[in-house]
This record gives structure tokens, sequence and C-alpha cells, in this order.
């Protein structure tokens, strides 16, 4: 089995393995939770056989099973619809920076792309955009996601916070800690919202799309479109790299990042992920 204890004291996950049990959720079993003497929650779990070929991320996206697998355990989380105990216990979550930080953001990174801190190639880039262009977007991506359905989010849909049941395969989700409410298909804006040019996948991301609101609507989730699908997905992908700026550009500056130690490699890659995004988010901006 795999044990967990968490670094801070309080409540964690313990309590959405008990609910999302009840609801059938595609997640590994608890065996036992404790809590440790300083309050830190500590959880005996199944352990999860992982999913090979994720570094590069391209081959878990190009591998139809996977990926299939992947979609459909989003989509019966998803669709799950609280029971009013765990509803009294969930609230909204947002990853990433607010509105506020995320327009704040803005503002530091044209002073830092002219200051050439991060730079020439992003230097060149802020230097040729309207920034006030992207402050408008951000105000068009808040308004939109405050319209959009809510539902029952993971928050943290990852491939590498999935793994596979030894005796059936089947794809589980756990790091169930950010488990709340917020607009229905977030966990699937990071694998779908991407066009098809921008990220080759093993389907067309209107096949995938399909497939997805199948698995959500046999789950009993109320399935719009999938042209409505595509269009949220996109969304929040935006409204994702808008709000995650400060954290992009924080590892553009000091290359601390997870996949090297080499602090000049890191600042490198970081700052390329910073320039593809800001493109990103030029070209949507219009």
């Amino acid at each position: 089995m795999l044990v967990k204890r968490f670094h801070t004291p309080g409540e964690r996950e313990a309590a959405h393995y008990a609910h999302l049990h009840a609801h059938g959720a595609p997640i590994p079993d608890l065996y036992l939770a404790e809590t440790d003497a300083t309050g830190r929650e500590i959880l005996f779990l199944e352990f999860l056989e992982a999913i090979v070929d994720l570094d590069p991320m391209a081959g878990f996206l190009s591998n139809a099973v996977n990926f299939g697998k992947f979609l459909t355990a989003a989509a019966r989380l998803n669709a799950i619809r609280p029971s009013q105990a765990y509803a009294s216990i969930l609230r909204p979550r947002n990853l990433g920076g607010t509105w506020e930080e995320a327009r704040g953001s803005l503002t530091a990174l044209v002073q830092l792309a002219a200051a050439g801190s991060l730079g020439d190639a992003v230097r060149r880039t802020v230097s040729e955009m309207a920034p006030g262009s992207l402050v408008a977007l951000s105000h068009r991506l808040e308004a939109r996601l405050a319209e959009m359905p809510v539902g029952l989010v993971h928050n943290d849909h990852d491939s590498a916070n999935t793994g596979l049941r030894r005796a059936t395969g089947e794809l589980l989700i756990f790091d169930l800690e950010f488990v709340g409410i917020g607009p229905r298909f977030t966990d699937v804006a990071g694998a779908l919202g991407e066009t098809d040019a921008e990220q080759p996948r093993c389907l067309p991301r209107s096949a995938l799309a399909a497939q997805y609101l199948a698995a959500y609507a046999l789950a009993g989730g109320d399935a719009p479109s999938v042209d409505t699908l595509l269009g949220e997905t996109r969304d929040l992908l935006m409204a994702g790299t808008l709000r995650m700026l400060g954290w992009s550009i924080g590892r553009a500056l000091d290359g601390v990042v997870d996949w090297t130690e080499d602090r000049d490699d890191g600042r490198r890659e970081a700052r390329a992920g910073l320039l593809a995004d800001l493109q990103r988010l030029v070209d949507y901006a219009g």
C-alpha cells in the first residue's frame, strides 16, 4: 500500500475519500486514516501502478487507451452530484492566482521585459504586443467563467495524479485535497483546451470531447454539445494561463523548476514556456 502523511496539520483528504467512495468515484481504496501527534493526517491507501510513458507527455497523449481512461475517470468524477453531507464540506476551488493578481502580473511582465530581466525573446515579444488587450481579455474571461455551470471538480486532474488498479487496469484518481466546486469542465481543460494544431493527440479534439461527454452522460451528468464543451475548455485553459502568469514569470526569473536542478536550463525552458503562453493569449485576445 501507499502511506501518505501531510506536511501541515488539519483535515486534508480522508473526508473526500469517504464521501467519494460512497458516490462510486474512480479513486483508490482508503484502508485507514490516522492523525499523528502534530495533527497531520496520515492515509493508508491502495497502491496503484503508475501510468508509464508520462515523460515525454506526448507519449501519454498519443496513447488512445490510457488517454481514454484518463478522460473517462474525469467524467465519472465530474458527473457526481454530491450528497447534502458532502456538499456541506465542499468549497469553491481555484488553483492559481486571483484575477487581480493576474492583472498585476501583466503590469510586472511589461516592466521586467522592458528591463531585459526575462531575456531578449520575451522583451521583443512584449514590446510588440498590446498589454491592454490581455487586461481586457482577463475581464472577458472572468465574466465567462462566472456564468459557466459548475460541478464537482478534482482541480488537479493530471496524469501524474492517476494510476492503474493492479487487478483490473482501471484508471483511478488520487491526490484529492483540492476537490471542490468549480466550472464543470475544469478537469479536462488541460487535456482538451488546446487546438489540434497546438497539441497533437491520439484522436482529434472533437472526438475526444465526444468520448468524455458520453462517459459524463452515462455517469448521470447533464452533457451539453461537443462545441459547448470545447468552448468552455478553451476559455478555462486561457483563464488558467492568465492566472498562473505570476508563477510563470517567477520561474522564468529563478529557474526553480521540478524537471531539472540546472537553474540556467530551468530559466531557458521556463522562458520558452512563457513565450508560448503569451503568444497563445495574444492570438486568443485577437
